[in-house]
């Protein structure tokens, strides 16, 4: 999973809870036969997606509160 190295992008509270969260399950992604991990990663690159969106919602959260 590529995405699951470091990072350089700075997360809020939430986001960052959740993208650490994702970094942790990419590594047990790897036991996962071809198949279960391919599904699996599709799955998970949605949830970076996610992630990204929360991100992008807690600044703007800062930003006008």
């Amino acid at each position: 999973m590529e995405h699951a190295q470091g990072s350089s992008k700075s997360y809020g509270p939430i986001s960052g809870a959740l993208h650490s969260y994702l970094i942790e399950l990419a590594a047990q992604m790897q036991a996962l036969p071809g198949e279960e991990f391919e599904a699996a990663s599709i799955a998970y690159k949605g949830a970076l997606a996610e992630v990204e969106r929360v991100a992008e919602l807690e600044k703007y959260a800062t930003v006008t509160s």
